[in-house]
Protein backbone atom coordinates (compact mmCIF):
# COMPACT_ATOMS: atom_id res chain seq x y z
CA UNK A 1 0.00 0.00 0.00
CA UNK A 2 1.28 3.60 -0.85
CA UNK A 3 1.32 6.35 2.07
CA UNK A 4 -2.39 7.45 1.59
CA UNK A 5 -2.56 11.54 1.46
CA UNK A 6 -5.97 13.94 0.85
CA UNK A 7 -5.99 14.61 -3.08
CA UNK A 8 -4.97 17.93 -4.07
CA UNK A 9 -7.49 20.56 -3.73
CA UNK A 10 -9.50 21.51 -6.68
CA UNK A 11 -8.92 24.33 -8.90
CA UNK A 12 -5.83 25.21 -7.52
CA UNK A 13 -2.84 26.11 -10.10
CA UNK A 14 0.14 25.34 -7.76
CA UNK A 15 2.38 25.72 -10.30
CA UNK A 16 1.25 29.48 -10.78
CA UNK A 17 0.76 29.68 -7.12
CA UNK A 18 5.00 29.23 -6.58
CA UNK A 19 5.33 31.07 -9.28
CA UNK A 20 3.25 33.73 -7.14
CA UNK A 21 0.44 34.12 -9.90
CA UNK A 22 -2.75 34.87 -9.18
CA UNK A 23 -6.16 35.60 -10.48
CA UNK A 24 -7.25 39.05 -11.55
CA UNK A 25 -9.93 40.64 -13.41
CA UNK A 26 -9.80 42.17 -16.57
CA UNK A 27 -11.29 45.59 -17.46
CA UNK A 28 -14.74 45.10 -17.96
CA UNK A 29 -14.42 43.21 -14.06
CA UNK A 30 -14.49 40.00 -15.61
CA UNK A 31 -13.12 37.42 -13.16
CA UNK A 32 -11.30 34.06 -14.92
CA UNK A 33 -13.75 31.32 -15.96
CA UNK A 34 -12.09 29.20 -12.91
CA UNK A 35 -12.34 31.77 -10.62
CA UNK A 36 -16.04 32.85 -11.87
CA UNK A 37 -17.05 29.32 -11.17
CA UNK A 38 -15.89 28.96 -7.65
CA UNK A 39 -17.58 32.49 -6.88
CA UNK A 40 -20.82 30.70 -8.28
CA UNK A 41 -19.98 28.09 -6.61
CA UNK A 42 -19.82 29.99 -3.23
CA UNK A 43 -21.99 32.93 -4.02
CA UNK A 44 -24.87 31.53 -6.83
CA UNK A 45 -27.12 30.33 -4.29
CA UNK A 46 -27.42 33.58 -2.42
CA UNK A 47 -27.29 35.42 -6.06
CA UNK A 48 -30.21 33.63 -6.93
CA UNK A 49 -32.42 34.50 -3.81
CA UNK A 50 -31.12 38.39 -4.19
CA UNK A 51 -33.13 38.20 -7.39
CA UNK A 52 -35.96 36.73 -6.41
CA UNK A 53 -36.72 38.91 -3.67
CA UNK A 54 -35.51 42.07 -5.61
CA UNK A 55 -37.87 40.81 -8.66
CA UNK A 56 -41.00 41.03 -6.04
CA UNK A 57 -39.45 44.02 -4.24
CA UNK A 58 -39.60 45.81 -7.53
CA UNK A 59 -42.69 44.74 -9.21
CA UNK A 60 -44.56 46.34 -6.15
CA UNK A 61 -43.26 50.23 -6.14
CA UNK A 62 -43.35 49.49 -10.08
CA UNK A 63 -46.54 49.35 -10.38
CA UNK A 64 -46.97 51.73 -7.87
CA UNK A 65 -46.64 54.27 -10.38
CA UNK A 66 -49.66 53.60 -11.75
CA UNK A 67 -51.25 55.87 -9.02
CA UNK A 68 -48.92 58.68 -10.38
CA UNK A 69 -50.56 58.46 -14.01
CA UNK A 70 -53.46 59.51 -12.97
CA UNK A 71 -52.38 62.90 -12.70
CA UNK A 72 -48.81 62.30 -15.17
CA UNK A 73 -50.58 60.65 -18.05
CA UNK A 74 -55.12 60.60 -17.59
CA UNK A 75 -55.38 60.10 -21.05
CA UNK A 76 -53.47 56.27 -20.86
CA UNK A 77 -54.01 55.21 -17.62
CA UNK A 78 -55.25 52.67 -18.78
CA UNK A 79 -52.91 51.57 -20.98
CA UNK A 80 -50.63 52.10 -18.75
CA UNK A 81 -51.70 49.65 -15.92
CA UNK A 82 -52.24 46.92 -18.40
CA UNK A 83 -49.03 47.04 -19.95
CA UNK A 84 -47.44 47.24 -16.31
CA UNK A 85 -49.45 44.71 -14.73
CA UNK A 86 -49.75 42.08 -17.88
CA UNK A 87 -46.46 42.79 -19.59
CA UNK A 88 -43.85 43.71 -16.62
CA UNK A 89 -45.41 41.53 -14.00
CA UNK A 90 -45.68 38.43 -15.66
CA UNK A 91 -42.28 38.89 -17.42
CA UNK A 92 -40.76 39.49 -14.08
CA UNK A 93 -42.25 36.25 -12.32
CA UNK A 94 -40.87 34.17 -15.14
CA UNK A 95 -37.82 35.40 -14.21
CA UNK A 96 -38.24 34.46 -10.97
CA UNK A 97 -39.24 30.83 -11.88
CA UNK A 98 -36.44 30.22 -14.32
CA UNK A 99 -33.29 31.59 -12.47
CA UNK A 100 -33.14 28.72 -10.91
CA UNK A 101 -33.11 26.37 -13.88
CA UNK A 102 -30.85 28.24 -16.17
CA UNK A 103 -26.97 28.63 -16.30
CA UNK A 104 -25.60 31.35 -14.43
CA UNK A 105 -24.57 33.35 -17.45
CA UNK A 106 -27.77 32.70 -19.02
CA UNK A 107 -29.55 34.41 -15.70
CA UNK A 108 -27.96 36.90 -16.01
CA UNK A 109 -28.40 37.59 -19.67
CA UNK A 110 -31.85 37.04 -18.54
CA UNK A 111 -32.17 39.40 -15.92
CA UNK A 112 -30.69 42.19 -17.74
CA UNK A 113 -33.55 41.73 -20.94
CA UNK A 114 -36.33 41.48 -18.77
CA UNK A 115 -34.61 44.95 -16.59
CA UNK A 116 -34.62 46.38 -19.70
CA UNK A 117 -37.93 45.56 -20.55
CA UNK A 118 -38.88 46.98 -17.81
CA UNK A 119 -37.71 50.25 -18.76
CA UNK A 120 -38.69 50.73 -22.24
CA UNK A 121 -42.42 50.35 -20.65
CA UNK A 122 -42.61 53.89 -19.53
CA UNK A 123 -40.14 55.09 -22.03
CA UNK A 124 -43.06 53.85 -24.58
CA UNK A 125 -45.77 55.42 -22.27
CA UNK A 126 -44.18 59.01 -22.73
CA UNK A 127 -44.06 58.77 -26.22
CA UNK A 128 -47.66 57.82 -25.94
CA UNK A 129 -49.17 60.34 -23.90
CA UNK A 130 -50.37 64.17 -24.98
CA UNK A 131 -50.70 64.88 -21.30
CA UNK A 132 -49.19 68.33 -20.27
CA UNK A 133 -47.40 67.06 -17.19
CA UNK A 134 -46.53 63.48 -19.09
CA UNK A 135 -42.92 64.83 -18.95
CA UNK A 136 -42.64 64.86 -15.38
CA UNK A 137 -43.08 61.08 -14.94
CA UNK A 138 -38.81 60.44 -17.38
CA UNK A 139 -38.11 60.91 -13.36
CA UNK A 140 -39.57 57.20 -12.70
CA UNK A 141 -36.17 56.49 -15.22
CA UNK A 142 -33.86 57.44 -12.88
CA UNK A 143 -35.36 55.58 -10.19
CA UNK A 144 -35.84 52.49 -12.08
CA UNK A 145 -31.42 53.13 -13.05
CA UNK A 146 -30.85 53.04 -9.55
CA UNK A 147 -32.64 49.79 -9.14
CA UNK A 148 -30.86 47.78 -11.78
CA UNK A 149 -27.58 48.94 -11.19
CA UNK A 150 -27.34 49.20 -7.59
CA UNK A 151 -29.96 47.28 -5.89
CA UNK A 152 -30.39 44.76 -8.66
CA UNK A 153 -26.20 44.64 -8.77
CA UNK A 154 -25.88 43.27 -12.29
CA UNK A 155 -22.38 42.91 -12.83
CA UNK A 156 -20.18 45.80 -14.59
CA UNK A 157 -20.47 44.48 -18.06
CA UNK A 158 -24.33 43.86 -17.84
CA UNK A 159 -24.78 47.08 -16.71
CA UNK A 160 -22.83 48.72 -19.52
CA UNK A 161 -24.80 47.05 -22.19
CA UNK A 162 -27.78 48.00 -19.94
CA UNK A 163 -27.10 51.68 -19.46
CA UNK A 164 -25.94 52.42 -22.73
CA UNK A 165 -29.03 50.86 -23.93
CA UNK A 166 -31.33 52.75 -21.58
CA UNK A 167 -29.26 56.11 -22.65
CA UNK A 168 -29.95 56.08 -26.25
CA UNK A 169 -33.70 54.92 -25.84
CA UNK A 170 -33.56 58.01 -23.13
CA UNK A 171 -32.54 60.26 -25.21
CA UNK A 172 -34.98 59.10 -28.24
CA UNK A 173 -37.35 59.65 -26.69
CA UNK A 174 -37.03 62.87 -25.41
CA UNK A 175 -36.01 63.94 -29.26
CA UNK A 176 -38.95 62.47 -30.06
CA UNK A 177 -41.48 64.57 -28.30
CA UNK A 178 -41.74 67.42 -30.55
CA UNK A 179 -44.05 68.96 -28.41
CA UNK A 180 -42.18 70.04 -25.86
CA UNK A 181 -39.81 73.41 -26.09
CA UNK A 182 -36.16 72.57 -26.93
CA UNK A 183 -35.20 74.15 -23.47
CA UNK A 184 -36.88 71.43 -21.82
CA UNK A 185 -35.59 68.99 -23.80
CA UNK A 186 -32.25 70.19 -23.17
CA UNK A 187 -32.87 70.08 -19.49
CA UNK A 188 -34.46 66.50 -19.15
CA UNK A 189 -31.44 65.15 -21.70
CA UNK A 190 -28.94 66.69 -18.82
CA UNK A 191 -30.81 64.81 -16.30
CA UNK A 192 -31.27 61.48 -18.31
CA UNK A 193 -27.40 61.88 -19.22
CA UNK A 194 -26.14 62.42 -15.28
CA UNK A 195 -28.76 59.74 -13.78
CA UNK A 196 -27.58 57.27 -16.49
CA UNK A 197 -23.43 58.11 -15.66
CA UNK A 198 -23.72 58.11 -12.04
CA UNK A 199 -25.60 54.67 -11.90
CA UNK A 200 -22.87 53.29 -14.08
CA UNK A 201 -20.15 54.72 -12.02
CA UNK A 202 -21.59 53.77 -9.12
CA UNK A 203 -22.62 49.76 -10.53
CA UNK A 204 -19.02 50.15 -11.14
CA UNK A 205 -17.38 51.16 -7.94
CA UNK A 206 -19.32 48.05 -6.21
CA UNK A 207 -18.72 45.62 -8.75
CA UNK A 208 -14.93 46.42 -8.50
CA UNK A 209 -15.27 46.48 -4.70
CA UNK A 210 -16.74 42.33 -5.41
CA UNK A 211 -13.78 41.33 -7.31
CA UNK A 212 -11.57 42.87 -5.02
CA UNK A 213 -12.96 41.36 -1.85
CA UNK A 214 -13.32 37.78 -3.32
CA UNK A 215 -10.31 37.74 -5.30
CA UNK A 216 -8.30 38.39 -2.02
CA UNK A 217 -10.17 35.82 -0.10
CA UNK A 218 -9.81 33.60 -3.20
CA UNK A 219 -5.99 34.16 -3.39
CA UNK A 220 -5.69 33.43 0.57
CA UNK A 221 -7.37 30.25 -0.05
CA UNK A 222 -5.22 29.60 -2.73
CA UNK A 223 -2.32 30.35 -0.43
CA UNK A 224 -3.47 28.15 1.92
CA UNK A 225 -4.32 25.15 -0.54
CA UNK A 226 -1.27 25.51 -2.43
CA UNK A 227 1.05 25.61 0.97
CA UNK A 228 -1.44 22.13 2.45
CA UNK A 229 -0.34 20.66 -1.38
CA UNK A 230 3.61 21.01 -0.89
CA UNK A 231 3.38 19.68 2.30
CA UNK A 232 1.28 16.95 1.57
CA UNK A 233 3.88 16.39 -1.47
CA UNK A 234 6.78 16.84 1.03
CA UNK A 235 5.46 14.76 3.61
CA UNK A 236 4.93 11.94 0.74
CA UNK A 237 8.49 12.32 -0.51
CA UNK A 238 9.53 11.95 3.29
CA UNK A 239 7.49 9.02 3.82
CA UNK A 240 8.03 6.87 0.36
CA UNK A 241 11.02 4.86 -0.15
CA UNK A 242 12.21 6.36 -3.74
CA UNK A 243 13.64 3.15 -5.51
CA UNK A 244 11.33 0.78 -4.46
CA UNK A 245 7.65 3.66 -4.64
CA UNK A 246 6.91 1.85 -1.29
CA UNK A 247 6.45 3.32 1.82
CA UNK A 248 9.36 3.63 4.25
CA UNK A 249 10.67 3.32 7.94
CA UNK A 250 8.87 6.34 8.88
CA UNK A 251 5.89 5.65 7.48
CA UNK A 252 5.69 2.29 9.25
CA UNK A 253 6.76 3.56 12.46
CA UNK A 254 4.04 5.99 12.53
CA UNK A 255 1.47 3.08 11.38
CA UNK A 256 2.92 0.59 14.14
CA UNK A 257 2.46 2.79 17.19
CA UNK A 258 -0.98 3.85 15.84
CA UNK A 259 -2.05 0.35 15.51
CA UNK A 260 -0.57 -1.12 18.75
CA UNK A 261 -2.18 1.42 20.98
CA UNK A 262 -5.21 0.82 19.63
CA UNK A 263 -4.35 -2.74 19.91
CA UNK A 264 -6.57 -4.29 17.24
CA UNK A 265 -4.60 -7.13 16.88
CA UNK A 266 -1.18 -6.64 14.62
CA UNK A 267 0.93 -8.94 12.51
CA UNK A 268 4.41 -7.89 11.16
CA UNK A 269 6.40 -9.74 8.69
CA UNK A 270 10.16 -8.92 8.11
CA UNK A 271 10.70 -9.89 4.40
CA UNK A 272 15.16 -10.68 3.32
CA UNK A 273 16.68 -11.37 0.07
CA UNK A 274 18.26 -14.06 0.32
CA UNK A 275 22.11 -13.79 -0.65
CA UNK A 276 21.36 -10.60 -2.06
CA UNK A 277 25.01 -9.18 -1.18
CA UNK A 278 25.96 -11.94 -4.09
CA UNK A 279 23.64 -10.53 -5.96
CA UNK A 280 25.00 -7.57 -6.17
CA UNK A 281 28.49 -8.61 -6.27
CA UNK A 282 27.61 -10.86 -9.04
CA UNK A 283 25.35 -8.90 -11.63
CA UNK A 284 26.09 -5.55 -10.54
CA UNK A 285 23.95 -2.68 -8.30
CA UNK A 286 21.99 -1.56 -11.45
CA UNK A 287 20.61 -5.16 -11.33
CA UNK A 288 20.45 -5.29 -7.69
CA UNK A 289 18.04 -1.98 -7.50
CA UNK A 290 16.14 -3.78 -10.26
CA UNK A 291 16.17 -6.89 -8.14
CA UNK A 292 14.62 -4.90 -5.37
CA UNK A 293 11.73 -3.00 -7.35
CA UNK A 294 10.79 -6.66 -8.81
CA UNK A 295 10.44 -8.03 -5.46
CA UNK A 296 8.86 -4.63 -3.83
CA UNK A 297 6.43 -5.06 -6.91
CA UNK A 298 5.57 -8.74 -5.67
CA UNK A 299 5.40 -7.91 -2.30
CA UNK A 300 2.90 -5.28 -2.90
CA UNK A 301 0.63 -7.20 -4.23
CA UNK A 302 -1.42 -8.10 -1.39
CA UNK A 303 -4.69 -6.20 -1.79
CA UNK A 304 -4.46 -2.20 -1.33
CA UNK A 305 -6.24 -2.01 1.99
CA UNK A 306 -5.86 0.47 4.87
CA UNK A 307 -5.47 -2.30 7.24
CA UNK A 308 -2.58 -3.87 4.94
CA UNK A 309 0.47 -2.24 3.73
CA UNK A 310 4.44 -2.98 2.50
CA UNK A 311 7.43 -1.06 3.31
CA UNK A 312 11.13 -0.92 2.31
CA UNK A 313 12.67 -0.14 5.59
CA UNK A 314 16.69 -0.53 4.48
CA UNK A 315 18.92 -2.46 1.71
CA UNK A 316 17.25 -5.62 0.71
CA UNK A 317 14.64 -5.81 4.20
CA UNK A 318 10.98 -4.95 3.92
CA UNK A 319 8.40 -5.03 6.02
CA UNK A 320 4.50 -6.45 5.58
CA UNK A 321 1.91 -4.70 8.29
CA UNK A 322 -1.70 -6.44 8.64
CA UNK A 323 -4.08 -5.69 11.31
CA UNK A 324 -7.48 -7.15 11.76
CA UNK A 325 -5.91 -10.83 10.70
CA UNK A 326 -5.60 -13.62 12.60
CA UNK A 327 -1.81 -15.30 12.71
CA UNK A 328 -2.55 -18.48 10.28
CA UNK A 329 -4.58 -15.59 7.78
CA UNK A 330 -0.94 -13.65 7.98
CA UNK A 331 0.77 -16.69 7.73
CA UNK A 332 -0.56 -17.71 4.87
CA UNK A 333 -0.83 -14.53 2.81
CA UNK A 334 3.39 -14.39 3.80
CA UNK A 335 3.52 -18.26 2.27
CA UNK A 336 2.03 -17.08 -0.99
CA UNK A 337 4.09 -14.14 -1.20
CA UNK A 338 7.10 -16.47 -0.40
CA UNK A 339 5.75 -18.85 -3.45
CA UNK A 340 5.07 -15.83 -5.43
CA UNK A 341 8.71 -14.92 -5.48
CA UNK A 342 9.98 -18.05 -5.99
CA UNK A 343 7.56 -18.77 -8.70
CA UNK A 344 8.91 -15.83 -10.71
CA UNK A 345 12.39 -17.13 -10.85
CA UNK A 346 14.33 -13.70 -11.05
CA UNK A 347 17.56 -15.10 -12.18
CA UNK A 348 20.26 -15.00 -9.03
CA UNK A 349 23.27 -16.76 -10.68
CA UNK A 350 25.63 -15.99 -7.90
CA UNK A 351 24.09 -18.00 -5.08
CA UNK A 352 26.53 -19.83 -2.90
CA UNK A 353 23.72 -22.64 -2.28
CA UNK A 354 23.49 -22.92 -6.11
CA UNK A 355 19.90 -22.42 -6.52
CA UNK A 356 19.51 -20.37 -9.31
CA UNK A 357 16.39 -18.21 -8.48
CA UNK A 358 15.77 -15.19 -6.47
CA UNK A 359 14.21 -16.71 -3.10
CA UNK A 360 12.75 -14.33 0.12
CA UNK A 361 13.04 -15.31 3.74
CA UNK A 362 10.23 -14.04 6.23
CA UNK A 363 9.47 -13.58 9.70
CA UNK A 364 6.17 -13.56 11.74
CA UNK A 365 5.18 -12.06 14.95
CA UNK A 366 1.78 -11.22 16.19
CA UNK A 367 -0.36 -9.67 18.95
CA UNK A 368 -3.72 -10.78 19.58
CA UNK A 369 -6.50 -8.28 19.59
CA UNK A 370 -6.48 -6.51 23.22
CA UNK A 371 -2.78 -7.39 23.68
CA UNK A 372 -0.40 -4.78 24.98
CA UNK A 373 2.75 -4.69 22.77
CA UNK A 374 4.94 -2.11 21.36
CA UNK A 375 5.92 -1.67 17.56
CA UNK A 376 9.48 -2.74 19.18
CA UNK A 377 8.36 -5.79 20.28
CA UNK A 378 6.43 -6.89 16.89
CA UNK A 379 9.40 -6.14 14.93
CA UNK A 380 12.00 -8.06 17.45
CA UNK A 381 9.85 -10.73 17.39
CA UNK A 382 9.93 -10.71 13.89
CA UNK A 383 13.32 -10.17 13.01
CA UNK A 384 13.74 -13.11 16.06
CA UNK A 385 12.09 -15.50 13.57
CA UNK A 386 13.15 -14.07 10.05
CA UNK A 387 16.80 -15.14 11.57
CA UNK A 388 15.09 -18.93 12.53
CA UNK A 389 13.96 -18.70 8.98
CA UNK A 390 18.02 -18.32 7.55
CA UNK A 391 18.89 -20.99 9.59
CA UNK A 392 16.67 -23.64 8.37
CA UNK A 393 17.70 -22.74 4.54
CA UNK A 394 15.99 -20.30 3.43
CA UNK A 395 13.09 -19.79 1.11
CA UNK A 396 10.43 -19.74 3.98
CA UNK A 397 8.10 -18.91 6.58
CA UNK A 398 8.73 -18.92 10.35
CA UNK A 399 6.86 -17.62 13.19
CA UNK A 400 7.71 -16.24 16.27
CA UNK A 401 8.58 -19.51 18.77
CA UNK A 402 9.81 -20.99 15.51
CA UNK A 403 7.18 -22.31 14.11
CA UNK A 404 7.38 -23.14 9.98
CA UNK A 405 4.98 -22.51 7.57
CA UNK A 406 4.79 -24.38 4.34
CA UNK A 407 4.92 -26.08 2.09
CA UNK A 408 7.37 -23.26 -0.60
CA UNK A 409 7.74 -23.37 -4.07
CA UNK A 410 10.74 -25.17 -5.45
CA UNK A 411 13.51 -23.04 -6.81
CA UNK A 412 15.72 -25.71 -8.58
Amino acid sequence: MKPHFESRPSGIDTQNARRGERPRFDRLLRLPPDVQAAWEAEFGERRIRHIRFHIVFGLFFYNLYNVTSIVLMPDILWQSVMLRVFLVVPTGLLLGWAVVRTSPALREHALTASLFCAFATPIGLFLWSGAPLVSYMLGEMTIIMVFVTVLMNISFPHALVFCSLALFTWVGAIAMKTDLSADLQFALTVQAVTSVVFCLLANYHIARQRCVDFLRSYNERQRAETAEVMMQEMTHIAKTDPLTGLPNRRFLDEHLERWTRSQPGVAVLLVDIDHFKSFNDTLGHPAGDDCLRRVAAILNSIQDLPDRFVARIGGEEFTIALRHVTVFDAARIGTALVRAVAEARLPHPGRPDGKPFVTVSMGLNTSAPGETTTPRQLVSGADEALYLAKERGRNQLVRAKATTFGPLAQTA
